[in-house]
C-alpha cells in the first residue's frame, strides 16, 4: 500500500512540474480576419488566409501549433452594459497563441505577422520583468534619503 500512495505522489508531483507552458517559445496574435477557433471544444483553429499560412510556412510552424488563447471565452461578452450604456469589449475569440519550432526566430516571425493585414497586433508570450531601480517620483526621495544615512555613518555613498 505503502509502494502505492508513493507512486501516485510521484506521478502528481511529476505531471505538475512538467506540465508548465515554455512562453519564451510563445506569440499572442490578435487575428482580425482569417483564423478563427473550431466549434465544439474552441480549442483548435482553423486557418483560412493564405497570406498566415505563408508566413507560417516560412517558419516551419504546422497549423497545429496556432491555438486559441481563450478557448472558453463567450463572444456575447463583448457588450458591456454598463451605466446604461452599451460598451465593445476586446473580442478574446480572436486571440491565438501561437508556439514557435525556433525561439531565436520569434522577433522576425512577429515583425512578419505584424505587416499582414489579418494581424491586429502580435507580441511575445509572457514579457514581465522587474525593475531593480524604480522609475517613479520616489527615485529621487531614495537618493537624498541615502546620502542623509551616508553623512550619518560618516562614510561616501557608492554609487
Amino acid at each position: 500500500m505503502k509502494k502505492v500512495i508513493t507512486v501516485i505522489l510521484f506521478l502528481v508531483c511529476y505531471t505538475y512540474t512538467f506540465s508548465q507552458a515554455n512562453l519564451n517559445n510563445e506569440v499572442l496574435v490578435y487575428f482580425k480576419t482569417g483564423v478563427q477557433r473550431v466549434a465544439p471544444s474552441y480549442t483548435t483553429s482553423s486557418i483560412t488566409s493564405q497570406n498566415i499560412l505563408n508566413v507560417l510556412n516560412n517558419y516551419s510552424i504546422p497549423a497545429s501549433n496556432v491555438i486559441p488563447s481563450f478557448p472558453a471565452f463567450n463572444e456575447a461578452d463583448t457588450v458591456n452594459y454598463e451605466a446604461g450604456e452599451n460598451s465593445r469589449q476586446m473580442n478574446r475569440a480572436k486571440v491565438f497563441t501561437i508556439t514557435v519550432t525556433n525561439p531565436n526566430t520569434k522577433t522576425n516571425l512577429i515583425n512578419d505577422l505584424m505587416g499582414l493585414l489579418e494581424v491586429l497586433y502580435a507580441e511575445p508570450n509572457g514579457t514581465v520583468s522587474n525593475n531593480i531601480i524604480p522609475i517613479d517620483g520616489r527615485q529621487r526621495c531614495i537618493c537624498v534619503l541615502c546620502e542623509k544615512l551616508c553623512a550619518l555613518c560618516g562614510k561616501e555613498k557608492v554609487e
